[in-house]
Order: C-alpha cells, then sequence, then structure tokens
C-alpha cells in the first residue's frame, strides 16, 4: 500500500455516515487518512495536532452537530489565521439555498449533499479525492 496523499478529517455525530464514508475510501483507488469526530469542539481540541500532519488537510463538516452546529465551527476555522487556509467542504443533508449562500459566505470551499447510497458515496468520494489530493 502505497503512503497516503491527503488527510481528510471528518466531523459528523452519525456514526453511520462516519462508516459510509469510510467504507467508501476502502473501495477507491486514493490513499486516505481519515480522522472522525462526532463533534466541532472536540476538533477544534486537536486542530494543533492535525495542523502537525505532514499531508495536506482538508475537513468534511456536517452543518448538524452537537452542541452549537456546523457553521459555527466553519467560521471559527476560517476566522482564524491559522486555520483558513485549511479547505472545508459542507457535508449535509441539508440543501437549503439559505444555508449553501451562508456557507459559502463564511469561506466553505464546497457544499455537498450527503449521499444516500453507497455507490453515490463512492463517487463522492473520488471526486474530493481527485480534487485535493497531492498527485505524486
Amino acid at each position: 500500500m502505497t503512503n497516503p496523499t491527503l488527510h481528510v478529517v471528518f466531523v459528523d455525530d452519525d456514526l453511520d455516515d462516519q462508516y459510509l464514508l469510510m467504507q467508501a475510501v476502502k473501495a477507491i483507488d486514493c490513499q486516505v487518512q481519515m480522522t472522525f469526530f462526532d463533534s466541532g469542539p472536540a476538533m477544534l481540541e486537536r486542530m494543533d495536532v492535525l495542523l502537525a500532519s505532514p499531508l495536506p488537510l482538508l475537513v468534511m463538516l456536517d452543518l448538524n452537530l452537537p452542541p452549537s452546529g456546523g457553521m459555527a465551527v466553519l467560521e471559527h476555522l476560517k476566522g482564524h489565521a491559522q486555520y483558513k487556509h485549511i479547505p472545508v467542504i459542507i457535508y449535509t443533508t441539508s440543501s437549503s439555498v439559505q444555508e449553501i449562500d451562508e456557507a459559502y459566505e463564511i469561506g466553505a470551499d464546497r457544499f455537498l449533499v450527503k449521499p444516500d447510497t453507497f455507490t453515490e458515496a463512492i463517487h463522492l468520494m473520488q471526486a474530493v479525492c481527485q480534487e485535493w489530493s497531492v498527485k505524486t
């Protein structure tokens, strides 16, 4: 197995969504290191450790997070000089135009609606890897 080319930090309190994404990554030809958090505060507490990774970092962030929601986490990341360069993909069940607009205004790099099937999850993660992985 080759070394990972991307470190994806996935923040979602739904364990089924975490599992689906983990299985999708295993099914594709992309070397990704995955780190999972079930809340924004848990991820933010570990940001210094995550930034120490030699791999490019990408955050996939659900909007429906306890306790304060994904938008607050996005605002924190994009409002902090040390973190604002990290790409953030909003990954949520919402397709609200208002939430999409707000996420992009705050600084989200992409807004993706969660897939309904394993095949859709595979295609989504292939697209993510293709766009954000380091080409060797």
